[in-house]
């Protein structure tokens, strides 16, 4: 997962730091529940309400953040028992994995390093095509697999069942944003030197 810009960074309130944000309301209406960070590297991560992929990576988008990349084994099976019962029922959840005319893509723009795909998956079963990737509930293949699908807000089940999905993101470090500050500050002195050298 990539770091935030500065630029992205700005929106997010100093408490994100110290591990809660302060979110405009209109960005609330998809956040089921979150920030959660994750212990083993430290990032944040949200529960969004059903939508399509692309909707809900477009709203990950908002906070700063992608749909969750899933690096090893250990995140994903975080992310299952962190998310998959939620509220106390087992859900799909939409993963940041997508594909396009040649490969599948981490929408974060990382290389994918490693997957949990279902037996037979991906299927592109559909002549729509299904190049956006969920996480199955414990109901199929036990949970935690992941299975290519359209860009809907419900999957392939007798039930339809709702696709919710998981935000990632990364807030930089203190130390980071010092760097940038006083590189800032730097600037501005610079700037001003500049201008008072060429007025004199």
């Amino acid at each position: 997962m990539r770091r935030l810009t500065t630029d992205r960074f700005a929106a997010l309130t100093l408490a994100g730091v110290f591990g809660f944000l302060s979110i405009p309301g209109s960005v609330l209406g998809g956040v089921v529940a979150g920030p959660i960070t994750n212990p083993g590297n430290g990032h944040s991560y949200y529960w969004l309400s059903p939508d399509t992929w692309t909707s809900a990576e477009a709203f990950a988008n908002t906070l700063g953040g992608h749909l969750v990349t899933i690096n090893d084994e250990a995140e994903n099976n975080w992310v299952f028992d962190t998310f998959g019962h939620y509220g106390g029922d087992s859900r799909h959840l939409w993963i940041g994995l997508y594909q396009d005319a040649t490969n599948w893509h981490w929408s974060n723009g990382e290389a994918v390093t490693y997957a949990n795909w279902a037996p037979e998956q991906p299927s592109h079963g559909y002549s729509g095509g299904e190049p956006y990737t969920l996480m199955v509930s414990d109901q199929w293949w036990g949970g935690r697999r992941w299975d290519d699908w359209q860009n809907l807000p419900y999957w392939d089940d007798p039930d339809h069942r709702p696709v919710f999905a998981v935000a990632e993101v990364v807030i930089p470090e203190p130390s980071t944003l010092i760097v940038w500050s006083l590189l800032g500050a730097s600037g501005v002195t610079l700037g001003w030197w500049r201008r008072r050298k060429r007025a004199g």
